[in-house]
């Protein structure tokens, strides 16, 4: 076995990775508070270039002024133990101006196409400008994936009787 391999589980590549993140809408964001690792769930938006985020004021926000390096990991599951992760490493840049307003837009529009697919109401307005909170883009981003892959079958076990 090469070193640094695990048997069931392929490297993605870039275009795959970004098949995954436009095939999804809820990822989990770590960062660093103070000493601890903190990770929370999120909405993301996905233009096949940029991932964006909108985040509440709070802890997230105070650790991200500290520190802006995050990761940011998008898992999709499949049948049976099939799964798929992408992972962004990068800074988290706030969005301001009319950029703010075409990230506003790539992220309802990316939660607003699993919304009509899904059956739910497809109407998704951006938060009034009073609730706070930021949007983020995840700059210097380094993107890597990984996938379980099929094990091959054990070869069955001969019975007894099959032995003689």
């Amino acid at each position: 076995m090469d070193q640094g391999r695990v048997p069931g589980i392929r490297g993605l590549t870039e275009t795959e990775c970004r098949e995954i993140l436009a095939r999804n809408r809820l990822c989990v964001m770590a960062l660093v508070d103070a000493a601890e690792p903190y990770a929370v769930p999120l909405y993301y938006g996905f233009d096949g270039q940029s991932m964006f985020l909108g985040v509440a004021e709070g802890r997230k926000t105070r650790a991200l002024d500290r520190n802006p390096r995050v990761s940011v990991v998008v898992v999709e599951t499949g049948q049976g133990t099939e799964w798929r992760s992408v992972q962004l490493a990068g800074s988290a840049a706030v969005v301001t101006g009319g950029e703010r307003e075409q990230a506003l837009a790539v992220l309802l529009a990316h939660n607003r196409r699993f919304r009509e697919q899904s059956g739910e109401s497809a109407e998704l307005r951006p938060p009034p400008p009073r609730a706070g909170g930021r949007v983020l883009r995840i700059d210097e981003a380094v993107i890597s994936g990984r996938a379980s892959t099929p094990l091959p079958s054990p070869e069955p076990t001969p019975s007894r009787a099959e032995l003689g």
